[in-house]
């Protein structure tokens, strides 16, 4: 039987490296009483604003909730954004000194306007397409001291589909860094079903939409994925996810 304070106990010892899209959720609450005269839309009210962690951070957030010292690998624009997201993060103990701050992208923003606990309407603040090759260069280089420096127990790719990890030097160069350092955990979470990764997984188990479009217009052996979706924690496991885009 599993010991699970032991379980939570042992993760105040790990090193955790998060990779991926890291965003800002704001949240706009307010009251609505009338509707507009110049257009058939609600009013709102602002009565206060609330902003969030959200992406690789919402999941950087987590781990360090559990006790793992983190640090979270990603690029935001050269903004205001940045720099309430960085805060918010430092607030919570994650170590925020390899993200990158680009000045070609902005920070992914999604503002909710909110009325009685309602959501009314969703605005994006974001560059969708991939960072430059700059921007990943200098990612890879962070990743690659991060590694060199603290050789983590556990790394984690978190895909939002906002332009970080679709660069595939940067996969293929983590990849061999596993070859050489020994992570006890590789944890991949994506919208995009790999052969290259499932034939590595001792753990699976990706969002369903995502799954079955990836395994209807690609070459994915349905029976190495069901092969590899062991529902269990072996002592070296690699675990394959996925999320529906945000």
């Amino acid at each position: 039987m599993t010991n699970f304070e032991s379980l939570f106990n042992e993760f105040g010892s790990l090193r955790v490296a998060v990779i991926g899209d890291v965003m800002l959720d704001t949240y706009w609450w307010g009251n609505v009483e009338r509707i507009s005269p110049e257009a058939p839309v609600p009013i709102v009210a602002l009565h206060h604003r609330e902003q969030r962690i959200g992406g690789a951070g919402n999941v950087a957030l987590n781990t360090v909730s559990l006790g793992a010292e983190t640090s979270l690998f990603s690029v935001t624009g050269d903004d205001a954004d940045a720099t309430i997201l960085s805060n918010l993060l430092l607030q919570h103990h994650i170590d925020t000194k390899y993200l990158v701050r680009s000045k070609s992208r902005i920070t992914t923003n999604k503002i909710r306007v909110m009325s009685r606990n309602q959501q009314m309407l969703r605005i994006d603040s974001e560059i969708i397409h991939e960072i430059s090759p700059q921007d990943e260069g200098l990612l890879f280089d962070n990743f690659s001291a991060y590694v060199k420096n603290n050789p983590p127990h556990v790394v984690i790719f978190e895909d939002y589909n906002k332009g970080v990890e679709y660069f595939p030097a940067m996969l293929a160069a983590i990849t061999n860094a596993q070859k050489s350092i020994t992570f006890e955990n590789f944890i991949w979470r994506s919208g995009e079903v790999s052969d290259r990764f499932i034939d590595a997984a001792d753990f699976a188990g990706p969002d369903n939409n995502i799954f079955l479009q990836g395994y209807r217009t690609s070459d994915l052996n349905l029976d190495g994925f069901i092969d590899a979706a062991d529902f269990s924690f072996p002592d070296n496991n690699i675990f394959i996810g996925s999320n529906v885009p945000e």
